[in-house]
């Protein structure tokens, strides 16, 4: 898939959240998103004048009150489902009107598995850091998949100039 004209690149940061977990009421419920920080800095090598964006930071920028809805008093994440359908589409559309979506998946993720088709129906590039090679979404929604964040870091620059993101670039470290 070709990426859109445009003088900044669109890299949105796709990845576990919730995964299997049963109790997520609180963003303090959430599988550690440290893992965003470390993508975004080695994105940031590669195409030092994209747009990076994380999920968790725009519904905390753009949506605080609708997350501070929570029972008990912490952290929310949307207390009804009406909120959280809200949150969720909004989500999905900025992963659809990005240029480039990689994510991270060393396990299996609902949410993600819903960003990757969405974006790939709109004819967005599509890159996966798992172990899951075999997956059927990575499968069918990745240009490409890194078997780990270690492959991620060393090829991510091959693959970006191979799928024609990075023309002519020697590389980006």
């Amino acid at each position: 898939a070709a990426m859109a004209a445009r003088a900044t690149t669109r890299v949105f940061i796709s990845g576990v959240m919730q995964g299997s977990t049963t109790k997520t009421r609180s963003v303090d419920d959430l599988m550690s998103q440290d893992y965003r920080a470390h993508m975004s800095a080695v994105i940031r090598r590669c195409l030092p004048d994209a747009e990076v964006l994380d999920p968790l930071q725009y519904m905390t920028e753009n949506f605080p009150k609708e997350l501070q809805k929570s029972k008990g008093g912490r952290r929310g994440l949307g207390g009804d489902d009406d909120t959280t359908r809200m949150l969720f589409g909004a989500v999905i559309d900025l992963a659809r009107a990005s240029d480039l979506v990689i994510s991270n998946l060393p396990t299996a993720s609902m949410g993600s598995a819903v960003e990757l088709w969405e974006a790939r129906k709109a004819g967005r590039l599509v890159l996966t850091i798992s172990p899951m090679r075999d997956n059927w979404v990575i499968r069918s929604c990745a240009s490409h998949n890194f078997a780990d964040m270690e492959e991620f870091e060393r090829d991510l620059a091959a693959v970006l100039r191979r799928l024609g993101v990075l023309p002519g670039r020697l590389g980006c470290f």
